[in-house]
């Protein structure tokens, strides 16, 4: 079945190589200009150059057609490190956001001659990866997420939606839940939640992942609300380190006026473990005495003469570059980045989707890793995004809510 893929661009300071048109088909032929050769010599080639890293210009090294060339390679060919990327489309939805597309549905028809069709799924659910141009690209989108949920059987494709507000705008044609690999990714775009988490630790598996008795735009979801939005910083989109300076002293005030913790210093390190999202560089969980640097910066923060100021501590009057820059990179601060930093009704300390506000609610949802943040509306809700919610990313919300007695919901997302 032949799916095609256009424009997909590697460019360097030098150079603009334009991929024209590449027909994934059974003979894998490129088609470049008047040129024509094999697919899989291209990605070689990049995997080639990447291996070559010190003796090419940074800006190829550092460029989208590369990284998605190299990915490509795994997804053919998977290592053992990535060997479960080949049978699962949710991780080719991250790589296709990279690419320029021409025809939109290409964000999803281009890849499926990559993907080994799992022959276990009911007949049903694989007639959602039919190939026919005649599907609104809203159908083609929603067909594709619904199809991922159902083969890996929980909501880890759910990892790449973080709505922009423009795109939350499309609502009424694109379901919330749907992937939007029609978009191509931004550099302001969030990174994905770090998954050293499981948050539905102790929830059954999704069961009703491929239910669609309400209507093919609705996908039902069953888990626990655990808390709701009290308030939000605004999202950071970094710009300048002085920009991040002033975001920091907001999210001071509001940790500080919102959150009753009894020792102050547990406060911090609970505001600086949300700031980095649980994680330090070089990967793995990250412990309060892994961010000295950035506790410090947090406690000589000076605040607006309407904030509350922490008693005790010094209190540093302006900016200094050198030292934000030096706590920037001495922590994984850069979960925050296209995310909102949050508290919750409940006191609880978070950062979340771009476009998440107060009166928002906090849910647990079986095969989640990480909470989601929905919005309450009159036919249902919608889904904003996961978020990192310092406190329950280990189960600890199911494990009271069973404790309480309480019984899940059933969240008809549209």
């Amino acid at each position: 079945m032949p799916t095609i893929l256009r424009q997909a661009k590697i460019s360097d300071d030098r150079r603009l190589w334009v991929l024209q048109e590449a027909v994934l088909a059974s003979s894998n032929t490129c088609h470049w200009g008047t040129y024509t050769f094999e697919f899989l010599d291209t990605v070689r080639a990049a995997v080639w150059l990447r291996h070559m890293y010190r003796f090419i210009s940074g800006s190829l090294y550092n460029s989208v057609g590369l990284r998605c060339a190299c990915e490509m390679l795994e997804i053919l060919y998977p290592t053992r490190r990535f060997a479960s990327r080949r049978r699962y489309l949710a991780n080719m939805f991250m790589t296709i956001r990279r690419f320029e597309k021409t025809e939109p549905k290409d964000s999803i028809f281009a890849i499926l001659g990559l993907l080994d069709k799992d022959t276990s799924l009911e007949s049903s659910q694989a007639a959602l990866l039919e190939v026919s141009y005649a599907k609104t690209l809203s159908s083609v989108l929603r067909d594709a997420t619904r199809y991922s949920l159902c083969q890996k059987g929980d909501l880890y494709a759910l990892k790449l939606i973080n709505h922009r507000f423009d795109v939350l705008d499309d609502c009424q044609l694109f379901p919330t839940w749907a992937i939007r690999a029609d978009l191509q990714r931004e550099a302001w775009d969030a990174s994905y939640l770090p998954n050293y988490f499981n948050a539905s630790g102790g929830l059954e598996a999704p069961s009703l992942l491929d239910d669609i008795s309400l209507g093919e735009e609705v996908v039902l979801l069953q888990g626990i609300v655990v808390d709701g939005v009290y308030q939000t910083t605004a999202s950071w989109i970094k710009d300048t380190y002085e920009e991040f300076h002033e975001w920091l002293i907001f999210v001071k005030g509001i940790v500080l006026r919102h959150c009753n913790v009894a020792s102050q210093e547990e406060l911090y390190s609970a505001t600086a473990l949300t700031l980095v999202a649980g994680h330090i560089w070089g990967g793995g969980r990250a412990q309060s005495r892994d961010l000295q640097v950035l506790l410090d910066h947090l406690k000589s923060l000076a605040l607006d003469e309407n904030d509350r100021a922490s008693d005790g501590v010094r209190v540093r009057r302006g900016f200094d570059l050198e030292e934000t820059r030096s706590m920037y990179n001495a922590s994984r601060v850069d979960y925050c980045m296209g995310r909102r930093f949050f508290v919750t009704g409940a006191g609880r300390l978070g950062i979340g989707p771009r476009c998440m506000q107060p009166g928002d609610v906090i849910v647990v949802l079986r095969g989640g890793s990480k909470p989601f943040i929905l919005r309450k509306k009159s036919d249902g809700y919608w889904l904003l995004g996961e978020a990192y919610v310092h406190g329950i990313m280990d189960g600890e919300a199911v494990q009271l809510h069973k404790a309480r007695g309480g019984s899940e919901e059933v969240f008809h997302v549209r």
